[in-house]
Protein backbone atom coordinates (compact mmCIF):
# COMPACT_ATOMS: atom_id res chain seq x y z
CA UNK A 1 0.00 0.00 0.00
CA UNK A 2 2.90 3.00 0.89
CA UNK A 3 4.10 1.62 -2.78
CA UNK A 4 0.81 3.09 -3.80
CA UNK A 5 1.15 5.80 -2.51
CA UNK A 6 4.55 6.94 -3.65
CA UNK A 7 4.12 6.23 -7.44
CA UNK A 8 0.98 8.18 -7.06
CA UNK A 9 3.09 11.49 -5.62
CA UNK A 10 5.64 10.41 -8.26
CA UNK A 11 2.96 10.55 -10.80
CA UNK A 12 1.79 14.38 -9.44
CA UNK A 13 6.15 15.28 -9.36
CA UNK A 14 6.20 14.29 -12.84
CA UNK A 15 3.05 16.30 -14.03
CA UNK A 16 4.75 19.36 -12.78
CA UNK A 17 8.05 19.13 -14.52
CA UNK A 18 6.06 18.36 -17.46
CA UNK A 19 7.04 15.18 -17.89
CA UNK A 20 5.86 12.75 -20.86
CA UNK A 21 6.85 9.50 -19.51
CA UNK A 22 9.27 8.24 -16.95
CA UNK A 23 10.86 4.34 -16.61
CA UNK A 24 13.39 2.44 -15.71
CA UNK A 25 15.41 -0.30 -17.71
CA UNK A 26 17.46 -2.00 -15.55
CA UNK A 27 20.29 0.00 -16.27
CA UNK A 28 19.02 3.63 -16.57
CA UNK A 29 15.99 5.51 -15.16
CA UNK A 30 14.29 7.46 -18.07
CA UNK A 31 12.64 10.93 -18.34
CA UNK A 32 11.14 12.21 -21.20
CA UNK A 33 10.02 15.54 -21.23
CA UNK A 34 7.50 17.77 -22.87
CA UNK A 35 9.08 20.42 -25.13
CA UNK A 36 7.58 23.14 -22.98
CA UNK A 37 8.89 21.66 -19.88
CA UNK A 38 9.30 24.27 -16.96
CA UNK A 39 12.57 22.40 -16.11
CA UNK A 40 15.59 24.87 -17.09
CA UNK A 41 18.36 22.69 -18.98
CA UNK A 42 20.75 24.42 -17.18
CA UNK A 43 19.24 22.94 -13.74
CA UNK A 44 19.86 19.77 -15.43
CA UNK A 45 23.62 20.62 -16.52
CA UNK A 46 24.32 21.79 -12.76
CA UNK A 47 22.80 19.01 -11.62
CA UNK A 48 24.96 16.46 -13.65
CA UNK A 49 28.34 18.30 -12.62
CA UNK A 50 27.81 18.94 -9.21
CA UNK A 51 24.98 15.79 -7.72
CA UNK A 52 24.33 13.24 -10.59
CA UNK A 53 27.07 11.47 -12.02
CA UNK A 54 26.27 9.60 -15.52
CA UNK A 55 22.90 11.81 -16.58
CA UNK A 56 22.87 12.06 -19.83
CA UNK A 57 20.02 14.69 -21.47
CA UNK A 58 19.15 14.25 -25.41
CA UNK A 59 17.98 17.03 -27.74
CA UNK A 60 14.91 15.20 -27.60
CA UNK A 61 13.79 16.03 -24.31
CA UNK A 62 14.56 12.66 -22.54
CA UNK A 63 16.79 12.15 -19.45
CA UNK A 64 18.84 9.15 -18.67
CA UNK A 65 20.90 8.63 -15.47
CA UNK A 66 22.59 5.00 -15.63
CA UNK A 67 21.70 3.49 -12.22
CA UNK A 68 21.51 -0.42 -13.00
CA UNK A 69 20.61 -3.27 -10.93
CA UNK A 70 17.55 -1.55 -8.51
CA UNK A 71 14.89 -3.16 -6.95
CA UNK A 72 11.32 -1.62 -6.73
CA UNK A 73 11.95 0.25 -3.82
CA UNK A 74 15.05 1.72 -5.06
CA UNK A 75 13.18 2.55 -8.25
CA UNK A 76 10.89 4.40 -6.40
CA UNK A 77 13.05 6.57 -4.39
CA UNK A 78 15.37 7.03 -7.36
CA UNK A 79 12.53 8.74 -9.27
CA UNK A 80 11.06 10.34 -6.47
CA UNK A 81 14.32 11.95 -5.41
CA UNK A 82 15.35 12.84 -9.20
CA UNK A 83 11.76 14.83 -9.75
CA UNK A 84 12.11 16.36 -6.22
CA UNK A 85 15.43 17.87 -7.56
CA UNK A 86 13.82 18.93 -10.62
CA UNK A 87 10.90 20.66 -9.08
Amino acid sequence: MDNLFEVLRIKNLLKSVKGKKMGYDGKSLFLFFHEKSPVDPAKLLELARKKIRGMKLTPDYKLYLSIPNLTGDEIIRHAKALLQELS
